[in-house]
């Protein structure tokens, strides 16, 4: 990526930053609601044991109810653990996310000594984070390489949809690279299908 994209990106993502803190809270409480409940309707998460999900950042869609709502449908819940030493992404099951979800440096993640190890080939649903969207299923996202490198490693038969507010979205496309796309991306206001 040149340094021209990367201030572009920056420049957009500040764009988008400065749109969802204009909501307010209970606005963003709606719209969460809203994509928690296509979320939960959308069939292939109904189906789903395994879900791979994530742990938001301020400018993504809390995933806390997400979460908690997944183990009480005893659902198998899945975190990235990201290793910047070994450049690596780990998946790790929590069973409570106040005991296996910790803060470091990097912010909150699952505890690599409390949680197991689930092998990419069993997950069934991921769902991803980012800043900002596009119509083609394109994001720009925290973690951008691993979530690339995990797009392209996931089972094919493992839906990749993302959870994201309207305002998120930009136009023409955030990427250029078809096997980077999503599968679906669920806003407050629509379904967005890329298969």
């Amino acid at each position: 990526m040149n340094e021209s994209k990367t201030a572009e990106q920056k420049l957009i993502i500040e764009q988008v930053e400065k749109k969802l803190h204009l909501l307010s809270k209970e606005e963003l409480s709606q719209k969460i609601e809203q994509i928690e409940e296509r979320l939960f309707d959308f069939a292939n998460f109904k189906e789903a044991k395994i879900v791979l999900l994530y742990l938001n950042t301020s400018i993504e869609v809390d995933t806390t109810n997400i979460i908690q709502t997944c183990m009480k449908q005893e659902k198998t819940v899945v975190l990235p653990f990201f290793d910047s030493e070994k450049i690596s992404m780990r998946f790790l099951r929590i069973m409570d996310i106040d005991k296996d979800v910790i803060v470091t440096s990097r912010g909150r993640e699952p505890s690599v000594e409390r949680c197991k190890h689930v092998p990419i080939t069993h997950i069934d649903i991921a769902v991803f984070p980012g800043y900002v969207f596009d119509e083609k299923g394109g994001r720009i996202g925290p973690n951008e390489a691993y979530y690339y490198w995990l797009v392209s490693k996931l089972p094919s038969t493992t839906r990749k949809i993302a959870i994201a507010f309207q305002e998120q979205f930009i136009y023409p496309s955030v990427t250029d690279i078809k096997s980077r796309n999503l599968d679906i991306i669920l806003t407050d206001k629509r379904v967005i299908f890329k298969i």
